[in-house]
């Protein structure tokens, strides 16, 4: 069985087609460099690294 397109869902969005493809593969591009081939849920782990941190420094 394949996948349904948002278009085979919504017959009302068949004049759109060609800019959701668009779209479309302007997120899945998007998402591959930015999650540089880790998984969405490692990719929102990197707070731990890049977040702000406390120190504990006596003044």
């Amino acid at each position: 069985m394949s996948k349904k397109t948002l278009v085979d869902l919504d017959p009302w969005l068949a004049p759109h087609k060609g800019i959701i493809k668009s779209r479309e593969a302007y997120v899945s591009s998007t998402l591959e460099r930015v999650l540089d081939g880790k998984s969405p849920a490692d990719f929102a782990l990197g707070f731990r690294h890049f977040g702000l941190h406390r120190l504990n420094m006596a003044a």
